[in-house]
């Protein structure tokens, strides 16, 4: 019983990575739900006070085939993969010291030492 579950739950794993998010700004007035259904995509949110949708696509192939389609949909002004974009500010540079602080002596002359 164990092994079932944990095949089962690498298997709902393997599959929830597959998926890709596509982020849509839909034109004023367009209905996010019927631009997924139009394109074969899943809803899954929406701005409260924006036109943008979150909309998911099963894999990289279904995202790119919605995306040439949403070029020439009306409804749609561009579409993109909702990608995590990292910037790299850390790398390249120094590591911070590990001591922090000055040797120089709190009270007195910093000749003094």
């Amino acid at each position: 019983m164990r092994k079932i579950l944990v095949l089962l739950a690498a298997a709902v794993a393997a599959s929830a990575s597959a998926e890709v998010r596509l982020i849509v700004q839909l034109a004023p007035g367009a209905d996010p739900r019927t631009v997924a259904s139009v394109h074969r995509l899943g809803y899954l949110d929406r701005t409260d006070d924006g036109p943008f949708a979150l909309l998911r696509a099963k894999d990289e192939a279904d995202a790119h085939r919605a995306q040439e389609e949403m070029l020439t949909d009306p409804q749609v002004v561009w579409a993109e993969d909702d990608d995590e974009i990292v910037a790299p500010e850390g790398k390249g540079q120094r590591p911070a010291p590990t001591k922090k602080g000055s040797i120089m002596p709190v009270v007195g002359d910093r000749f003094a030492i």
